[in-house]
């Protein structure tokens, strides 16, 4: 090849005994090897990028930007030292193998493992007592209002070769403001909801109270809490009374000949509830005039009375009886 005045001298073999070489016209893009086992590079006079033995690295403020990169490996030069991506540069998709981990925290204590052709596993390695595995649901809202949801998990099968309804939201649990959310509340309610040729709407909640409810018929909702027995008990009534069996009774009272009190463990809010009562088949001792019974004598916030009627054997009033084996009582309305 033919130049103008001499031919540029051949780099062979050239020894630059740690000496800077500069690639650019204006001196501000170079390789130095001026350390031991430790090659640099400067672009536009910054040192951007290191190679030492048997590694390459980015120097603060460089990006290795790479179409794609085979490694066994990625590591940080200290721990926390590095993020992967950032708050604009971020990656779209990460694919893991079947049994990946991903490992939380300094000490790997928390891992998130993927079981093949199943689903995930959250867990804490940690074996020490009390150290269960959390997750928390956070919404970052500034202002909760009643009704707003704070966070809920869905059921859905988008994929349902038939349209429409098949591809609906078809169950969730959510956590739902019951008012505006202030420096002395965070009343919350569970909303449990399902589908049926629909969004899956509320069927069942349970109120910051404890209040659950139901769906009733048609478009009705039951209190449960209210729809049960707030005491019961089962008695061995022949002779001198005695509970074998019992919910919220403290003790049964014996007033007398087929006269029991049932004493209250937890007071009803007030008198005005509903006691229930059954008698076995041998409460009718008068012959087959009519079944036995038993009458409400008396009520009160901790306590219910009865008496036992036999059934009568004419046309006449039963009697009071005390020859009942077993007997059975219980109340319904709202505690103290």
């Amino acid at each position: 090849m033919p130049y103008l005045g001499p031919a540029p001298e051949k780099l062979t073999n050239k020894d630059l005994d740690g000496g800077k070489l500069v690639l650019d016209a204006d001196a501000d893009t170079s390789i130095t090897a001026d350390t031991d086992d430790q090659i640099d590079i400067q672009i536009a006079g910054a040192d951007d990028f290191q190679f030492t033995a048997n590694t390459f690295t980015a120097q603060s403020g460089s990006t290795i930007a790479a179409q794609a990169l085979t490694a066994t490996s990625i590591a940080p030069a200290t721990a926390d030292g590095a993020a992967l991506g950032s708050a604009s540069a971020e990656f779209s998709d990460l694919y893991l193998a079947d049994g990946g981990v991903i490992y939380f925290g300094n000490d790997q204590e928390i891992k998130l493992t993927h079981s093949a052709d199943t689903g995930l596993i959250l867990k804490h390695t940690a074996t020490a007592d009390d150290k269960p595995i959390s997750l928390v649901f956070q919404t970052g809202e500034e202002d909760m209002a009643a009704d707003d949801v704070l966070g809920k998990i869905s059921f859905q099968a988008p994929d349902e070769e038939n349209a429409t309804d098949a591809q609906l939201v078809a169950a969730e649990i959510a956590a739902v403001s019951e008012g505006d959310f202030s420096s002395s509340s965070n009343a919350t309610k569970l909303s449990f909801r399902t589908g049926a040729s629909e969004a899956a709407s509320e069927k069942m909640s349970l109120s910051s109270a404890g209040i659950l409810t139901i769906q009733g018929e048609g478009s009705n909702t039951t209190n449960a809490t209210q729809g049960v027995l707030k005491f019961w008990a089962n008695l061995s009534g022949a002779g001198t009374p005695a509970l074998d069996d019992s919910f919220n009774c403290a003790s049964v009272t014996d007033n007398g000949s087929g006269d029991r009190s049932i004493v209250i463990a937890n007071d009803m809010a007030s008198a005005n509830f509903a006691s229930l009562a059954a008698m076995p088949l041998d409460g009718n001792t008068n012959g087959n005039r009519g079944a036995g019974g038993y009458q409400i004598s008396a009520q009160a916030a901790g306590s219910s009375r009865y008496v036992c009627m036999s059934g009568s054997t004419g046309s006449g009033d039963g009697l009071v009886s005390d020859a009942f084996t077993t007997e059975g009582i219980g109340g319904a309305g709202d505690l103290s």
